[in-house]
């Protein structure tokens, strides 16, 4: 794995960033060019932390850290890690996509979803009950190309379809009515309170409601980062917004969702036709980063 240091403080530059005059134009509080550091909220900046390798050869993905405890699948098994290597504990043999279900880190890959404890794993669909009951046909919640939560329900993007789990049943699936199908496969899905973002091939949705079957969908952006989608506070991004908001990737930078289902652009000024990549998107401190994925 690696360890890194940080070496300097400068700054602060409460003015932030210029870099659209030339440097002669910057002003005294504003900081023109960096490299290899953090700016940090209070315009100050300090160096980046170098990363050294301590363990090479090995194949890592579909990491995820939850409760100060960090999980990634490291040549096939799903492992914890630390500044000290990795220890893995289960096979896993395809990458996998991550929430918290519970207080318990829960992962979702095609053959189900499973939550992980004291590096134990467990299928969610095990904990509950499922019927034949031609009423309310219940099945295990089958697994998927990506796992969250929303207002008491699991969510499990399938292919073109969203899965819905029971409410506060969260292995347990109707087939019949818990599902919303989209034109292509879904990418990447973004609940906030008010509803869900779901980004596929070509454009975000927007859909709204409380439940599958009233959702009304709305096509609200065009082409996105596959994979590269994440749910922030408002606080985080700044402009006054509260409440949960989505960040996904566009080739105008980052793009903010909003609980009403708006999307805003606020590097649009500065970023035109950014090639898009599949990967992830992760909060570090104050910064995101957008990874590829190789």
């Amino acid at each position: 794995m690696a360890q890194g240091f940080a070496f300097a403080k400068l700054g602060p530059w409460p003015a932030g960033m210029a870099v659209l005059g030339s440097r002669l134009d910057v002003p005294v509080d504003a900081l023109f060019d960096a490299a290899d550091v953090d700016v940090m909220p209070t315009g100050a900046v300090e160096s980046r932390v170098e990363w050294v390798e301590a363990q090479g050869g090995v194949t890592a993905h579909s990491i995820f850290e939850h409760s100060g405890v960090v999980y990634g699948v490291i040549d096939g098994y799903l492992s914890t890690l630390s500044e000290f290597g990795y220890m893995p504990f289960h096979p896993v043999d395809q990458r996998i996509t991550w929430t918290v279900l519970n207080g318990y880190a829960t992962f979702a890959s095609a053959d189900g979803v499973f939550r992980v404890h004291s590096e134990s794993v467990t299928s969610v669909s095990g904990v509950v009950r499922t019927d034949d009951d031609m009423d309310d046909p219940l099945v295990p919640m089958p697994g998927g190309q990506w796992v969250d939560y929303w207002n008491g329900r699991l969510l499990v993007a399938r292919g073109p379809k969203l899965l819905f789990s029971r409410p506060l049943r969260y292995g347990a699936h109707n087939p019949m009515i818990d599902y919303v199908m989209f034109p292509q496969y879904i990418e990447w899905v973004a609940p906030v309170a008010n509803g869900i973002f779901v980004g596929t091939a070509d454009k975000v949705f927007w859909l709204a409601g409380r439940t599958p079957s009233d959702m009304t969908m709305q096509a609200v952006a065009g082409k996105s980062a596959p994979g590269v989608a994440l749910v922030v506070d408002g606080t985080f991004v700044g402009g006054g917004l509260s409440g949960q908001v989505a960040i996904f990737l566009t080739t105008s930078g980052f793009a903010v969702g909003l609980p009403s289902g708006e999307i805003q652009y606020p590097q649009a000024k500065y970023i035109k036709d950014l090639p898009l990549f599949r990967g992830r998107l992760f909060r570090v401190g104050s910064r995101i980063f957008a990874v590829k994925e190789i």
